[in-house]
């Protein structure tokens, strides 16, 4: 939603991704309150959903339309609905949320930084590989580009960062967005590693403060109101530090 709203996505692709979370039920896997919350807004879905018919063009208006080679889609209330929709989703999706049902909300411990949780694995619930690679997967997937730092290379990352990935700067590489996150993952086991989620080009100024697993330093990796996520994996890949950044209000 928010890559139609900058115009990263075309109408087409937009309506292309409605109609495949209608047709995968995405909106049954909901909770009651969430549904509750958002049953006020679901015209504005449907508005979205049937946009080629609002306003209701004429057929011969529609034809005019198809032979200028113009869109059929009112693209006003197309960017209203998704607009308001998507404002009632941010209030019931928090990034923390998100990450619980992920990877398990038994996982997810608080720090004394609002934006910022640590993920380790108790006795009653396991922090292993699958829940790890799915976290990162949903980054990707909702991520336009995936920023990895490496405190040190070992000899099988460096060859590897060589062939596939761009490096930035110093132990800051540009990971591909086709690369096998499994074997990504397999490759980083040692730990000590960061990985940055975000929409925009990292600055040339950009710089990776000492300490960025502690939440309070990773909060100086985070700044501006452009939304992003970061994952801090600590020593032996034991523990991971994520923090986010939300998108401003509208």
């Amino acid at each position: 939603m928010r890559k139609f709203l900058s115009g990263e996505m075309s109408v087409g692709e937009y309506r292309d991704t409605l109609e495949t979370w209608n047709r995968t039920g995405l909106w049954d896997e909901l909770s009651a309150p969430e549904k509750k919350l958002l049953a006020t807004y679901f015209r504005f879905y449907l508005d979205m959903y049937g946009g080629e018919t609002l306003p209701k063009f004429s057929w011969w208006e529609r034809c005019k339309r198809d032979m200028k080679g113009e869109s059929n889609v009112d693209l006003a209330t197309l960017r209203e609905g998704t607009t308001k929709f998507l404002e009632a989703w941010t209030k019931i999706r928090t990034p923390r949320t998100v990450i619980g049902e992920i990877v398990g909300s038994q996982v997810v411990l608080d720090t004394n930084m609002p934006n910022v949780v640590l993920l380790r694995g108790t006795l009653l619930k396991r922090f292993d590989e699958p829940e790890r690679i799915a976290l990162i997967s949903q980054l990707v997937r909702l991520y336009s580009k995936t920023y990895l730092y490496l405190d040190s290379l070992d000899k099988d990352v460096f060859k590897e960062a060589a062939v596939h990935w761009e490096q930035i700067s110093t132990h800051l590489y540009l990971i591909p967005n086709e690369q096998d996150l499994p074997l990504l993952y397999k490759e980083l086991y040692r730990g000590n590693w960061l990985l940055l989620f975000r929409n925009q080009v990292v600055g040339e100024n950009f710089r990776v403060p000492e300490g960025y697993g502690k939440p309070q330093v990773m909060q100086q990796l985070l700044p501006g109101p452009d939304e992003q996520f970061a994952i801090a994996s600590g020593p032996d890949d034991l523990e991971w530090t994520v923090g986010w950044t939300a998108a401003p209000d509208k």
